[in-house]
């Protein structure tokens, strides 16, 4: 298969609207925050069927509703020797790049979406919400498992997140307790309670904040839970969030 590098995004918005909450963080790239970075690549520029969105260099973004159609599509990325990351593909695209790739790591998840801003279910919360300040970077960076990736300055990434935000934290004691931020491509991510505070509620406190804050800014609210985070998983959902698909962040060479 050869693959087209196309200029206008919007030859691939029809595909990626048959399927809204599944292509949201392709849509978010594409349609709203539109990095100046972004390479798109189909299939077919008159009529597309599947597309491929690289960021940065950096993250590789596949939509295929045809699972052979995308299996083509990898295949049409020829190996560099460096590695690919792929963010939140489709479980039966991941295995195809499991057999063909050394892998370098392998992150399974689940995308959950806020579907509509009313689906939002909240409780009362007593605990005052503040924001993260940059000088919280080393202890959030502590929290998050993630961003060890080749070439990835992870504290260097969470610093500029906590910068542009939007955040939210509960402070005890003196103590940042709780927090969630938002990533670059507008997911939510790193929900954490430090061990000391666990069992009062604060991160659903936090997440029901940050996800105002989201819908305020009129963009989507999504995040990825790796599978078997029982706990954020029902979390999520608690706040009305749906359960939408397996995705897997992986890297390869």
């Amino acid at each position: 298969m050869r693959l087209y590098r196309i200029d206008d995004a919007e030859a691939v918005r029809p595909l990626l609207e048959a399927d809204p909450l599944a292509t949201v963080r392709m849509r978010n790239l594409l349609f709203r925050l539109r990095p100046p970075d972004l390479r798109v690549l189909v299939d077919d520029p008159a009529s597309p069927a599947a597309v491929l969105v690289n960021n940065d260099g950096e993250f590789w973004d596949l939509h295929a509703p045809d699972v052979e159609q995308g299996r083509q599509m990898l295949d049409a990325l020829q190996p560099d020797g460096r590695e690919r990351v792929f963010a939140g593909v489709a479980e039966p695209l991941a295995a195809h790049l499991r057999e063909r790739h050394e892998l370098v790591f392998d992150t399974p998840c689940t995308l959950f979406v806020l579907a509509r801003a009313a689906d939002l279910r909240e409780r009362d919360a007593a605990q005052e919400i503040s924001a993260l300040a940059p000088e919280h970077t080393d202890q959030v960076s502590a929290a998050w498992p993630l961003g060890t990736h080749e070439g990835f300055d992870k504290r260097g990434y969470l610093g500029s997140r906590i910068e542009q935000g939007p955040t939210a934290a509960v402070f005890e004691q003196g103590r940042l307790a709780a927090f969630v931020l938002t990533h670059a491509d507008g997911s939510l991510g790193v929900l954490h309670t430090e061990p000391d505070f666990r069992g009062r509620g604060l991160a659903r406190a936090v997440l029901q904040a940050q996800v105002r804050q989201i819908i305020a800014s009129g963009a989507p609210v999504f995040g990825y839970v790796i599978r078997g985070n029982d706990a954020a998983e029902q979390l999520m959902a608690s706040v009305g969030l749906t359960r939408v698909r397996e995705a897997v962040w992986l890297g390869v060479r």
